[in-house]
């Protein structure tokens, strides 16, 4: 008899990392951020690319050339991009009614 509560098991799926993310099912399911070590120095500065894309078109949703990393970037872009992100999930402030019937119409 276990008195104390149990934890539930993580299931992890092992995937090759060339695969890259999983394709999303419908628009703003998923949002990819990448951020880049630029090798040009400036001065001796070093500067980092970070863009924030849509995961089932892959399009630019925004960008920042930056000379550090903080979450205060990527809190920036996701501002200028229009998306919320709650608790994993991303959505658009204001959606089209065609993004929102793909949302819907989605198992």
């Amino acid at each position: 008899m276990h008195l104390a509560p149990q934890r539930l098991a993580v299931v992890v799926e092992v995937r090759d990392p060339r695969e890259g993310p999983k394709k999303s099912r419908y628009p703003f399911e998923r949002i990819v951020v990448d951020l880049r070590y630029l090798d040009a120095k400036p001065g001796g500065v070093q500067s980092y690319s970070c863009t924030l894309l849509e995961g089932l078109s892959r399009a630019i949703l925004a960008g920042s050339l930056t000379t550090d990393q903080e979450a205060g970037v990527l809190l920036r872009l996701l501002y200028h991009a229009d998306v919320v992100v709650i608790e994993g999930s991303s959505y658009r402030r204001r959606e089209s009614e065609a993004e929102k019937a793909a949302r819907r119409n989605t198992p």
